[in-house]
């Protein structure tokens, strides 16, 4: 996968930045287990309105998009990180809610997104969803043992939770795999 920045010259003409390579690394979700699924970030910042007249997001992005974000964690504390995941044959996530509003958009496959409530839904290429710091896992079920990818925007949330139903507290939190 190409990736490409746009940024401007002195002269405020637009050019492509040098500050990356092309293609992003690929970040395994389990560490040295490319084999279950990884994420390649896009971009990301840590702001949610960037200044574009200096580069300050495209080189704190140029060094994070190597070492990736910390333990339960699937962006920066404060701005926007998008993303490609690519889930294995047979690959599946933890139940898992983190403090962020997600948009996701499957590109090739397809997967089962499960709630706590026991509802579930297979999304397919072309499917959107929208995830709203929801308990849920992702099961990669694309027929004759394909790999899954979307296309991810997550955003954190406002002062980053914690979010509040019925008096009850709700944080990020990653379930053991069952």
């Amino acid at each position: 996968m190409s990736s490409y920045i746009t940024t401007h010259n002195s002269k405020g003409e637009a050019i492509f930045s040098d500050k990356v390579t092309n293609s992003p690394p690929k970040l395994a979700f389990v560490p040295g287990r490319q084999d279950l699924g990884y994420q390649q970030i896009i971009y990301d910042s840590d702001i949610l309105r960037p200044d574009l007249s200096h580069e300050g997001d495209i080189d704190t992005y140029a060094e994070r998009r190597h070492k990736g974000y910390p333990q339960g964690q699937i962006g920066p504390a404060n701005g926007p990180n998008f993303g490609l995941v690519t889930m294995c044959a047979g690959g599946s996530s933890p139940f898992h809610r983190t403090m962020t509003l997600d948009a996701i958009y499957v590109t090739e496959g397809e997967v089962e997104l499960h709630l706590d409530s026991g509802e579930m839904k297979v999304v397919k290429a072309g499917d959107s969803v929208v995830q709203r710091g929801t308990m849920h896992k992702w099961v990669n079920v694309t027929p004759n043992g394909g790999q899954m990818k979307m296309v991810t925007m997550a955003q954190p949330i406002a002062n980053g939770g914690p979010i509040v139903v019925g008096g009850e507290k709700l944080e990020t939190e990653w379930k053991a795999r069952s």
